[in-house]
């Protein structure tokens, strides 16, 4: 039920059929995953401890960050009501993908999901529609291709979610793969692809490269890295002047809805920096329109969180990112498998911060359940160390300690009798004894230490601080460049 209740969940966030298949609204699915859900958690066989809520710094960040939610709230109560369905979906998930094949099978879905958006909405331009989007696209949206649904309905949105699927897909059906899926996995990437090509939305492409480039060089050596970026940023590039509108960046000076962008990194940062506790929970609009009567969204996920939070807000978001990325490039795999999972979930993590600067999903499903996934292979590799401890332990006890008592020393009394040495004795007559060395297999085995961290450093905090403090400057960057 558990597992089952993430995938309804996840699906029903994708492929929302109460928006565009008759009668599936009464069904009240997203009710029923919620139900679902929080029945598993207090029906686990093992129980519902603090031990197994706060069992690496990903679940203490994520809990602080939900009662950042709370406490920054003008009304805590509606916001509760509004957030807390995710955030137990975020504890829902840690808690079922408690092994590498489910955790494969769940990012298999999640590919899927987003393999049917794509399919869906490049369907529109031939003919089955079943959502109404054609004549949006070739309407308001001026031929770039949109998804008539709530969260894909503009080609910004669209693109944005489409893109991790392509590198996903890649990992999953190619990467050491056998021969039939390698011949399959191409044709489903190519949906994907194009996809995000009919939507012509420049960010979606600038995070597309983004995302390739970080998953082409992931763990390989420093030598093909560099190589890998030469190529990204020379042949690469100058293939990314080609596509459509591409050629507009260089013009965002004179670009209207670039500008109103900049008007509203302005405001955010504004907000941030004298408002303690921010705006407070989805007040971002409300407040800009207060103060300049016409309505703009943030298109930022770093942009709303910095002013509706704070600056304690934004440090919260950036550490759960921050401990996704430390867990994906620290850990050490030893099969295939975990290593298929820790690059797919790199590669939904480096889309998500790429496109988090040029769309504003900073509440969406998608941020709950791909730190979920990185928290969850962080237990998964924590337990199989220790499990492997363990068995290293058993194997090779500790050798047993001798107990029993032993002779003491005499005191010499006035009644006994000297010792006397010999004075004709010389010191080459004198033998002296010495314990025989440690043959190898003798000695005691050494004790063994996690290679995997578990707990919040020092430095983790400075390393958090760094990175809030290259946000802030990225965003200031962009508000004088664009």
């Amino acid at each position: 039920m558990d597992f089952f209740s993430i995938i309804l969940f996840l699906g029903l966030y994708y492929v929302r059929p109460q928006e565009w298949i008759a009668g599936a609204g009464m069904l009240r699915l997203n009710t029923l995953a919620i139900g679902m859900a929080i029945f598993s958690l207090f029906r686990r066989e093992r129980g519902l401890g603090w031990k197994e809520l706060f069992h690496t710094p990903h679940d203490t960040f994520m809990a602080l960050y939900f009662f950042w939610f709370l406490w920054t709230a003008p009304a805590p109560v509606k916001v509760f009501e509004l957030v807390y369905p995710i955030f137990v979906f975020y504890w829902v998930t840690v808690l079922t993908l408690k092994d590498i094949p489910r955790l494969l099978q769940f990012l298999h879905w999640w590919a899927f999901f987003i393999l049917f958006v794509a399919a869906l909405a490049v369907a529109s331009e031939y003919g089955f529609d079943p959502t109404n989007s054609y004549d949006i696209t070739h309407g308001m949206m001026k031929e770039r291709l949109t998804l008539n649904l709530g969260i894909f309905n503009n080609p910004n949105a669209l693109g944005h979610s489409i893109v991790p699927g392509v590198v996903m897909l890649y990992f999953l059906l190619f990467w050491k793969r056998p021969i039939f899926s390698k011949i399959f996995a191409p044709v489903a990437m190519v949906i994907p692809l194009y996809c995000i090509f009919l939507t012509t939305s420049k960010g979606a492409f600038l995070t597309a490269f983004a995302t390739i480039v970080n998953a082409l060089t992931f763990k390989r050596p420093i030598a093909i890295q560099i190589a890998i970026f030469i190529l990204a940023g020379t042949m690469g590039w100058t293939a990314m002047q080609l596509l459509p509108r591409m050629g507009e960046i260089g013009s965002s000076k004179h670009d209207a809805a670039i500008q109103g962008r900049v008007h509203a990194f302005k405001f955010g940062l504004e907000m941030m920096n004298t408002k303690t506790y921010g705006v407070g929970y989805a007040r971002f609009a409300a407040e800009f329109a207060r103060r300049f009567h016409y309505f703009k969204a943030a298109h930022s996920s770093y942009v709303y969180v910095g002013c509706e939070f704070g600056k304690t807000g934004l440090y919260l978001f950036l550490a759960i990112i921050y401990f996704g990325f430390r867990t994906l490039l620290s850990v050490k795999t030893t099969t295939d498998e975990e290593e298929r999972v820790r690059r797919t979930l790199f590669v939904l993590l480096i889309s998500y911060t790429v496109s988090s600067w040029m769309i504003g999903w900073y509440n969406r499903v998608t941020f709950w359940l791909m730190i979920a996934g990185c928290a969850a292979f962080h237990r998964i590799l924590l337990q199989k160390e220790e499990e492997q401890l363990a068995a290293e332990a058993a194997a090779n006890p500790l050798p047993e300690v001798d107990t029993q008592p032993r002779p003491t020393l005499a005191y010499a009394s006035p009644r006994t009798a000297v010792a006397t040495i010999n004075p004709a004795l010389t010191v080459n007559d004198i033998k002296l004894t010495t314990a025989a060395p440690l043959t190898p297999g003798d000695e005691p085995p050494a004790k063994k230490t996690s290679r995997l961290w578990s707990k919040i450093k020092w430095y983790d905090l400075i390393g958090i601080y760094v990175f809030y403090l290259i946000t802030v400057e990225i965003w200031r960057y962009m508000i004088r460049t664009m």
